[in-house]
């Protein structure tokens, strides 16, 4: 069965209504008054003319059964005009005869028509003002929907010429979700955003057809956005929620085809991706597709008991571990670190460590020590002492731990470097209330800063050596309070321990410290 759903533009609008009862309505084209047209006028079909607007004779006095609509005339193709070439002593306008006058005059009236008729041809919404109504069509049973736009095509000067071009175009999009096939021949973006939101919803009640599941999506904020979903319904296998699992990039290298028809595809990428199709997992991927990707993921990390893997799949926090963790193949990070951890402590002890950490008192797996802490781990392994890698692997990554990780890094990739200043920059130190505003001396320095208030400072060392900033660190009692970055004379960062903002007591002592040394917040 069809059902057609008809959409016309209201007049003098850029709005397309929906009302099925328009079908079969006369169409009436209507040229707007405007310095070309002494009065609103529209084309009799009957008596091939145009008339004024006035003398409208509709079937019925309130005109409830034609739909009028503003007719935009095409602009014309006006050859360049150079006098020159008809007198080539005539430089200036004055220099013309009146015959070339009259030439000139008629060129420019005919190019300034045309340029009325080029800006005059699009609505608001850059929709051609001849496109006069949409319909959509939604087939249940050949489980297709489609878009088709009724318009006339336009004519050069058409009130004075007396004509109006009987052609009527109907450029057409049309989504076949049986075939998985989409057909072209009209331009996407003459689509106004009201009909493509409807006809989404069409689309959406025929893919739920197809595969026997409540299939939903959100417009896009644009016409554009939501054809483009529409484009990927369209396409859609039978086990709908196994689409965008198999277009993940993780699942990439497993070169696993979509056969849309195919009831048992579940089934067939469990068998393709190594993964025990139980209960468990079914539940899982119900309520989160993405499990099955998770499923992978735990496994690179080489994860073989089905219990872990269940617990991983049930326990928020772990399945967001990996999934953030390991969200391409190329991120081996906690793969590298997982498999160490394996085969020191076993696999429930290395589950019970990541689920300690990401639940810990130092934040989520997101906080640095962890995101950081696996990054070392991997990049200086060989580095790491046999202690320190047993301690890693009863305690997780501790801020302690990240620190001594930290310290092994900068060991590693930097020998200490000293820093030179120049007067101005010398006279920045200062004590204020207690606080002592001084320069890092040396590398070694700024890792010792980056270390014991858990920032990035010392990756600026390559800045602080080339002049390209100066970092001032806020000392009190002999612990760092406040970093400082500045750039000329304005403070870009500042910064408390673990990039917190500075509190009260560091915020009086920076204030003083502006004025005293001209520096701009």
């Amino acid at each position: 069965m069809t059902q057609i759903d008809f959409f016309y533009r209201e007049f003098g609008t850029d709005r397309f209504i929906h009302e099925n009862a328009a079908i079969g309505k006369e169409i009436v084209r209507v040229v707007p008054k405007s310095k070309y047209a002494a009065a609103d006028m529209f084309f009799s079909s009957r008596e091939k003319r145009w008339k004024n607007l006035s003398e409208f004779q509709g079937p019925g006095e309130k005109n409830d059964s034609a739909i009028f609509f503003e007719y935009a005339e095409r602009p014309a193709c006006i050859p360049a005009l150079d006098m020159r070439q008809r007198d080539k002593d005539a430089k200036y306008i004055e220099d013309y005869t009146a015959a070339e006058m009259e030439l000139y005059l008629e060129y420019r009236a005919e190019e300034a028509r045309s340029r009325f008729a080029e800006s005059n041809a699009l609505d608001g919404n850059k929709i051609p003002k001849n496109i006069f109504a949409y319909e959509i069509s939604t087939d249940t049973d050949s489980l297709a929907v489609g878009i088709k736009a009724r318009e006339f095509v336009p004519v050069e000067k058409p009130v004075e010429r007396q004509t109006c071009d009987e052609t009527e175009e109907t450029p057409e999009i049309r989504y076949d979700i049986r075939n998985g096939k989409i057909f072209e021949t009209i331009e996407k973006f003459d689509i106004p955003e009201e009909i493509a939101s409807f006809a989404l919803g069409k689309l959406l009640e025929v893919a739920s057809l197809f595969t026997g599941k409540n299939i939903t999506a959100q417009k896009g904020s644009s016409s554009e956005e939501t054809l483009l979903m529409m484009d990927y319904i369209t396409n859609i296998p039978l086990e709908p929620n196994l689409f965008p699992v198999v277009n993940d990039e993780y699942a990439a290298p497993l070169k696993f085809k979509i056969d849309r028809t195919n009831s048992r595809i579940f089934g067939d990428f469990c068998k393709k991706a190594g993964i025990k199709n139980h209960r468990m997992l079914r539940k899982s991927y119900i309520e989160r597709p993405a499990a099955l990707l998770t499923y992978m993921r735990v496994k690179s990390c080489g994860f073989r008991d089905v219990n872990i893997f269940n617990r991983v799949l049930s326990e928020r926090n772990l399945y967001t571990l990996f999934d953030e963790n390991c969200r391409r193949t190329t991120d081996q990070n906690l793969v590298f670190f997982c498999r160490k951890c394996i085969k020191a402590r076993g696999e429930t002890c290395t589950l019970n460590l990541l689920s300690k950490t990401t639940t810990g008192i130092y934040g989520a797996h997101t906080d640095f020590a962890f995101a950081d802490g696996i990054a070392m781990f991997r990049a200086y392994f060989k580095k790491i002492p046999q202690f320190l890698r047993a301690e890693i692997y009863r305690e997780g990554f501790t801020p302690t731990i990240h620190d001594a990780l930290s310290e092994i890094s900068y060991k590693c990739e930097n020998e200490n470097k000293k820093f030179t200043y120049t007067k101005k920059q010398r006279s920045l130190e200062d004590d204020i209330d207690g606080f002592s505003f001084r320069l890092p001396t040396d590398s070694s320095k700024l890792c010792d800063i980056g270390m014991k208030m858990h920032n990035c400072v010392a990756s600026y060392t390559d800045s602080v050596l080339y002049g390209k900033c100066t970092i001032v660190y806020a000392e009190k009692k002999g612990e760092y309070r406040i970093c400082i970055e500045i750039c000329g004379t304005e403070a870009k960062q500042e910064l408390a321990p673990r990039n917190g903002e500075p509190g009260d007591e560091e915020k009086n002592a920076l204030k003083k410290w502006h004025e005293r040394h001209g520096i701009k917040e």
